[in-house]
């Protein structure tokens, strides 16, 4: 009995760690844009908060958002996941200052069908990318 349980053991951790890997291709393409979008920037120090009016658009790249502000400055936040699709439009709902903060709440609805909602985080800390001039 023993010397079934060995392969069986090696078959399932091959199997385990063949299904972690694999990338969903859609998420992959998100990936690719994202590096594409920030090619030739240099990242700054991270700050915790960052004001409204400093973003004129912003963007999802799977759990990445872009404030983005202006063709030469980029500000890059991990939100801890959820936060629906790519392309979704976003709403920030708790915020209690004219600042978006780290730990405020993004929901995301979808811009068709009525705006369902698609998801919803929060929001880490803002890295600025800033492309030399």
């Amino acid at each position: 009995m023993f010397r079934y349980a060995i392969p069986a053991f090696v078959l399932t951790a091959a199997v385990a760690a063949g299904a972690a890997t694999p990338q969903n291709p859609a998420e992959a393409r998100q990936e690719e844009r994202l590096a594409k979008r920030l090619e030739g920037m240099t990242a700054g120090e991270a700050v915790s908060c960052l004001p409204r009016d400093r973003a004129t658009e912003i963007k999802f790249y799977n759990d990445t958002a872009l404030y983005i502000q202006g063709r030469n400055k980029v500000w890059v936040n991990k939100t801890n996941g959820g936060c629906g699709r790519s392309g979704d439009d976003i709403l920030v709902i708790k915020s209690y200052s004219s600042q978006y903060c780290r730990g405020d709440i993004i929901e995301t609805r979808s811009r068709g069908g009525g705006g369902f909602f698609t998801g919803a985080c929060s929001i880490g800390e803002f890295t600025p990318y800033t492309k030399a001039k």
